[in-house]
């Protein structure tokens, strides 16, 4: 069901109509939240995310973080900047382990990897 704009989903809930978040969409194909789950939206000046995608290396970026913000995550809900307040779906990831940067090999070589190690 659509809500009052063209870019408002809604789901009915008893007699009310309750907005559609990313979330919940998620939900409707088979995504179990909990409550660990963290949702990141990348969109950072230095590492432009067209770039990112263009060498391959978004999912390596997020990889790399310089604070432990995913170590507890059960899953990483990731999507990036468009122009203005817009955002486009990435992916779901399932946290396997967590290290730090600093352990272990470089999985591109390239260069802003080798940025985000140290």
């Amino acid at each position: 069901m659509i809500c009052d704009s063209p870019q408002t989903l809604c789901r009915l809930e008893g007699s009310k109509l309750k907005n559609l978040g990313l979330l919940d969409l998620l939900e409707l194909t088979g995504f179990k939240q909990s409550p660990t789950d963290k949702i990141v939206r990348h969109q950072h000046d230095r590492y432009p995310v067209k770039e990112l995608l263009g060498r391959g290396l978004l999912e390596t970026y997020q990889a790399y973080q310089s604070k432990p913000v995913f170590h507890k995550a059960k899953h990483v809900v990731a999507v990036y900047g468009l122009e203005g307040n817009r955002a486009c779906f990435f992916g779901v990831f399932r946290k396997v382990d967590y290290r730090s940067s600093k352990d272990g090999p470089l999985q591109t070589g390239d260069p802003w990897e080798c940025e985000w190690q140290n």
